[in-house]
């Protein structure tokens, strides 16, 4: 595959980036025997641990603890 049209290009070549190429084509090509009209398509994550960030702090706990609060300037300096 030419580096401009490579869906994977950070990938290396091996069988498990060739058979999640070969799916997506299959379910995406409408001329295709697998094909998945677009409405009926569901994309689902594991949520292993390999896509979380893991320092300073793990994200779930960052999740689980809620979003952060305002931003308070050190004492000493004002915020224009």
């Amino acid at each position: 595959m030419p580096a401009t049209t490579d869906p994977l290009p950070s990938w290396m070549e091996t069988g498990a980036r060739q058979a999640i190429v070969r799916f997506v084509e299959a379910v995406t090509g409408a001329d295709r025997e697998g094909y998945v009209p677009p409405d009926e398509r569901v994309a689902v994550f594991d949520n292993d641990g390999t896509l979380w960030c893991e320092k300073p702090m793990p994200t779930p706990g960052r999740v689980e603890a809620g979003p952060p609060g305002p931003v308070t300037p050190p004492p000493g300096r004002h915020h224009h």
